[in-house]
């Protein structure tokens, strides 16, 4: 969809409303933390593929090694949060849960250490900027 906003009870355009215009990726606004789990409603509609697209999209658009690598407020972390856990192909949509769902992954492969000393290893076998689509295997 379009961009476009309408200002309602703020009167005035807000910095949400001019970052979403900004990203240009119609109406999600990764800036406003309450929408950032959107990308991964795909995966509970059955269409992971765009998940992983867009995922990713959101990561080499909004975000980057420059001091306006943020795409809205870093408010506590959410910000570093959600591209760190994003980064590793998954996210906690219903966070105070054990479920994560899958993303995309940027790394070919991470290895997490759990607090019981276990590992947890992803790897995302001809991962690149290009291939950002996933098969899952347990």
């Amino acid at each position: 969809m379009h961009s476009g906003f309408k200002v309602g009870t703020y009167g005035q355009e807000i910095h949400e409303m001019r970052e979403m215009v900004l990203a240009n990726m119609g109406q999600y606004a990764h800036g406003n933390q309450p929408v950032q789990h959107v990308a991964y409603a795909y995966n509970y509609a059955g269409q992971p593929w765009k998940t992983q697209y867009r995922v990713r999209k959101i990561m080499q658009q909004l975000y980057n090694a420059t001091e306006k690598g943020f795409p809205g407020d870093e408010d506590q972390g959410q910000m570093s949060s959600w591209y760190v856990i994003s980064a590793l192909g998954l996210y906690s949509v219903c966070p105070g849960t054990t479920q994560y769902n899958i993303g995309s992954p940027v790394f070919r492969k991470a290895t997490i250490t759990l607090e019981d000393g276990k590992k947890f290893t992803i790897n995302a076998t001809n991962n690149s900027p290009a291939n950002v689509y996933i098969a899952y295997a347990v």
